[in-house]
């Protein structure tokens, strides 16, 4: 060979050489880039997976520890409520501990020592022990006295053995003198009891550690409480739990470490593969470029670099199987003119995962495809051939097994010479992972987009970045007018910037804080929200800042009208009669322990009528403002003014060592109520009428003291008015009186005088009736027909309203039959009082049951139970699983005469009744007294915010209805809707009843509340 032809040889070997090498080296480079991303994506992947699982499970922490933390506040406002007394602590926590998991037992610490504990089998080596007493050792004790906040201390050693936490609050009774100190109420928690429901056990299981611990926050010292023994591995996911002053710490990490090695390795394989392919193929490019130059070589040396490369296509294309195995790809050929499909032997797998037949018919593989798509796979292979559109769509397969997966197929035609499709080429890619991240991310932009609670981003420098359409319906401000802005343009003003430091504070210890704000609206207007906010870290560097709030202010402003309208009376600012009812009950105590006496003065003015009718109900209500502030400056001090009614108040005179104690009282306000009074250049003159009873010479409940100085005042405007009367605790008139009414009682019933009438209800809104009220009268053979105030109120804590209330419960459910057996299609629902005496007997819920028997064709979800909420409940725990059991049988409860008894938040939140009724005496007088249509609207109020349905009894005009219907209340019953009627008139009432010649008013949103 000459020296010519060989320069350019050696040449053509130094560039191919050259080419190889610069495309290995690009290629290993490229390999190991992404062997490293690959390396990232397991550690975020696995991060993710572990912040997502730990996560639910620290928020069944989080929620168990608050959940048992705030046991602690019932039993402290128990302490608050009874001034400092511990009566029916042991009820309340008892029945408290099965309502709050985790929680061991519930302690009082009066002045820091141990007095009750609840169970008390145990713990009775603790009773006794003084949290005061060692500033070192209970610190936590001191702080929650120092700060009035709830405090946790522990975990620490049991008196009865085991580790746990006691949660205290400190109690502080409203004196003469300001907050004293009471106590702590206490509820104790144990180890591992409140992390028994967690269920931690499972995370081990799932491969992921942890650690749950305690950080000291005056050492920092850490406190392990609960850990899966495992060796922590570095970068754990940590969250932290807030409890009051202090902070948990709950660590998660991966058991076998943050790499995959096995995902590593596999990488690494692919890489080398990638490299190999991609250097062949530069090696192959550069050997093609050369035979171009060598076709002069020997037919000998082309032969062999064929074989050479065949050998390396065989090659080629096992690495090519494995690829597309992992990267879940399946190539499929579909012969057109004989419909035979032939797949890959990986794609068959994927789709019927029998690999011993490669092929199917286009039918069959129609079949696997998800029904919803099978029709647009049709249509798009008919426009691929018809129309030479690209085939690209994704669909779902549904597998041997049932399970659904995703594909991407795409396909290429081959057509013959004249145009015709003959074969079809294609790929098809398993998407499911990626499908079911799209939907993930699609979820959680619906959750931010249609929440009710207003969501707010910023960056690590306060910058909002986005908000969601609540946080603009709450605020007012659009979406575009808050990105960019410190959020600091919502303030209102009402927090001082001491704790907005402190809040950033927090998220700097802590990376969470939640509390109340009050902010400011686009139009100016203040509300309250219930705000959280949350550090979002990404390396230990904070990225954004999340806020998630919900609008409480109707809520704040509805809790401070239901307090004051519960305990006082708003026209006078005076204590209402459930006020007056408790403090009553106090003084009867106080009395007895100290063995002196007390008087129920119950005074009512005469004449006021004649003001009110005369001038107006405004002067009145001006003359009745006057008359409270002189009545209560004729008081001593501790002595109490309530008013109970429209002219009627009752004073509490208390520390009495004899009746002539209370005479110069008595004198005093006969003095100031009979003094004139001036309102608007109108001179009033009016006087009271006082009736008083003496306890414990009158030795009688608070509300049998009401009514017999109520009977003394009667007594002292039949004598004349302007005068007192005391009632006469020997006088045996009604104890005769009531003699003789329990007889008639027993004759009507032996006689069968009873009958029942009964008055419609009706839903406003349609006109229909919902059902009627079961009313008692007695047919009296000589007196005619009775009323139920003329023979009721002397059984009223008499066996025999047993007898009556069964009675009428009988009739009651015989008219169901009746009515149904008479108009198949009338169907009837009928509601009967129950006295309390016959609800707490033990045996109600058999006797009812007896009954329902008696009447097989009843429905017993026609009956419903009206409960007077003006009688005492003994045990409000009884009576509740009573009527539980009652419900189980089909029978409804409502409240009846609601907000007229002893205590209706109690009973409301207590007692399973579905129904609520307003009294007639707050109806009847709303549109003339503001302090009635006050109450209603609370009662309203308070149904919604318990989720009741309520009724108003005692509509009488047009005005009433359209009234109720503006405040939110539809269901009604009264004399203007229909009188109680004999049940044979019901049906004809039914027939001939309208709703719109009874309430249709005209501009109704006119009306001024």
């Amino acid at each position: 060979m000459s020296p010519s032809n060989t320069r350019p040889q050696i040449l053509s070997l130094f560039i191919k050489a050259r080419l190889v090498l610069i495309t290995l080296l690009i290629s290993t480079l490229a390999s190991v880039y992404s062997i490293y991303l690959l390396d990232q994506y397991i550690y975020q992947q696995k991060q993710n997976s572990i912040r997502k699982v730990a996560g639910s499970y620290v928020n069944h922490i989080r929620n168990n520890l608050n959940q048992a933390l705030s046991a602690a506040y019932p039993i402290a406002a128990l302490i608050r409520t009874q001034n400092g007394e511990t009566k029916g602590f042991e009820e309340l926590a008892s029945e408290m501990l099965s309502l709050y998991p985790g929680l061991d037992a519930l302690q009082l610490h009066k002045n820091g020592i141990l007095t009750h504990v609840v169970p008390l089998k145990g713990n009775e080596s603790a009773i006794g022990n003084n949290v005061l007493e060692n500033p070192l050792r209970t610190q936590e004790a001191f702080l929650a006295k120092k700060t009035g906040k709830l405090t946790l201390a522990g975990p620490f050693e049991l008196f009865q053995g085991g580790m746990g936490a006691a949660a205290r609050l400190p109690v502080y009774l409203d004196t003469s003198q300001g907050n004293q100190f009471w106590g702590f109420a206490t509820a104790l928690i144990r180890f591992p009891d409140i992390l028994q429901s967690v269920n931690l056990a499972q995370l081990p299981q799932a491969g992921i550690g942890y650690e749950l611990s305690k950080v000291m926050p005056d050492t920092n010292d850490v406190q392990i409480i609960a850990t899966s023994d495992n060796q922590i591995t570095k970068n754990t996911v940590d969250f932290n739990i807030q409890v009051p002053n202090g902070v948990w710490v709950f660590k998660a990490y991966p058991i076998r470490g943050w790499q995959d090695n096995s995902m590593l390795l596999l990488g690494i394989a692919i890489a080398v593969v990638f490299t190999f392919l991609t250097s062949l193929s530069s090696y192959l490019i550069t050997r093609l470029r050369a035979s171009h130059l060598k076709l002069e070589k020997k037919v000998e040396q082309r032969t062999h670099a064929l074989q050479n490369n065949i050998k390396a296509l065989t090659d080629t294309e096992r690495r090519l199987l494995l690829s597309q195995k992992v990267g879940g790809i399946a190539t499929w050929e579909w012969d057109i003119k004989t419909n035979i499909i032939r797949f890959s032997e990986h794609g068959i797998r994927l789709i019927t995962g029998n690999v011993k037949q490669l092929e199917m018919t286009k039918n069959e593989y129609l079949a696997s495809i998800h029904p919803d798509d099978r029709a647009n796979i049709v249509g798009d292979i008919n426009q691929c051939i018809d129309a030479a559109k690209e085939y690209n769509v994704d669909h779902r397969i549904i597998t041997k097994r049932g399970n659904v997966r995703w594909f991407n197929t795409k396909g290429t035609l081959v057509r013959d010479s004249s145009g015709s499709a003959i074969t079809m080429l294609g790929v098809s890619v398993d998407i499911t992972e990626r499908k079911l991240i799209e939907e993930k991310l699609h979820l959680s932009s619906r959750v931010f987009r249609d929440t009710h609670e207003g969501i707010i981003i910023t960056n690590a420098d306060k910058v909002i970045v986005d908000v969601n359409p609540a946080f603009c319906h709450i605020t007012g401000y659009s979406h575009d007018e808050v990105i960019g802005r410190n959020p600091s343009f919502l303030n209102s003003g009402k927090q001082t910037e001491s704790f907005y430091k402190n809040i950033w504070k927090q998220l700097s210890l802590y990376g969470h804080w939640q509390g109340e704000v009050w902010n400011c609206k686009k139009d100016g207007e203040l509300y309250a929200e219930l705000l959280n906010i949350s550090v979002l870290k990404d390396d230990n560097n904070v990225t954004f800042y999340l806020g998630i709030f919900t609008d409480i202010t109707q809520a704040k402003r509805q809790q401070e009208q239901l307090s004051r309208i519960a305990h006082y009376d708003l026209l006078t600012n005076l204590p209402n009669r459930v006020l007056l009812a408790d403090r009553l009950s106090q003084t009867m105590l106080q009395c007895r322990r100290h063995n002196n006496s007390l008087a129920v003065v119950f005074l009512d003015l005469d004449g006021f009528k004649h003001v009110n009718d005369s001038h107006g109900h405004d002067i009145g209500d001006k003359l009745l403002i006057a008359l409270s502030i002189r009545l209560k400056d004729a008081l001593r001090e501790g002595d109490s003014l309530a008013r109970i009614g429209g002219d009627e108040f009752v004073a509490v005179l208390t520390n009495l060592g004899s009746v002539a104690d209370c005479v110069p009282v008595l004198e005093r306000l006969l003095a100031a109520a009979a003094k004139p009074v001036t309102v608007n250049d109108i001179v009033l003159n009016v006087s009271a009428s006082i009736g008083v009873t003496i306890y414990p010479e009158d030795n009688l409940d608070a509300e049998q003291l009401m009514r017999h100085a109520d009977q003394a005042m009667y007594i002292a405007k039949q004598m004349g008015k302007n005068r007192y009367h005391l009632f006469d605790t020997s006088q045996g008139d009604t104890v005769k009186a009531q003699q003789t009414g329990i007889t008639l009682i027993r004759e009507a019933l032996a006689n069968d005088w009873f009958v029942l009438y009964y008055q419609p209800k009706v839903d406003m809104r349609t006109g229909s009736m919902i059902g009627v009220e079961a009313l008692i009268r007695l047919q009296h053979p000589e007196r005619g027909l009775l009323s139920p105030i003329e023979f009721l109120p002397v059984i009223e804590n008499n066996a025999l309203m047993i007898d009556v209330g069964e009675w009428v419960i009988n009739a009651a459910l015989s008219q169901i039959n009746h009515w149904q057996i008479l108009t198949p299609s009338l169907n009837i629902k009928v509601s009967v009082n129950v006295a309390a005496v016959q609800l707490q007997q033990p045996e109600f819920t058999a006797r009812l049951t007896e009954l329902l028997l008696a009447h097989p064709q009843v429905d017993a979800r026609n009956l419903e139970l009206e409960v007077l909420e003006t009688s005492a409940l003994n045990d409000v725990a009884h009576v509740s699983k009573t009527m539980q059991d009652c419900k189980a049988l089909g029978v409804e409860f409502s409240l009846d005469d609601f907000g007229t008894g002893y205590s209706s938040l109690t009973y409301l939140r207590r007692l399973p009744a579905s129904l609520i009724k307003i009294d007639q005496s707050f109806v009847r007088d709303m549109l003339e007294d503001s302090n009635d249509l006050a109450i209603v609207k609370g009662v309203i109020a308070l149904a919604k915010s318990f989720k009741r349905s309520v009724i108003a009894e005692g509509v009488e005009t047009p005005e009433h209805a359209a009234t109720l219907m503006l405040l939110g209340c539809y269901l009604a019953q009264g004399y203007g809707i229909a009188k109680p009627m004999k049940a044979a008139d019901i049906p004809i009432w039914l027939d001939e009843w309208t709703a719109d010649e009874i309430w249709a008013l005209t501009d109704l949103q006119k009306m001024d509340y």
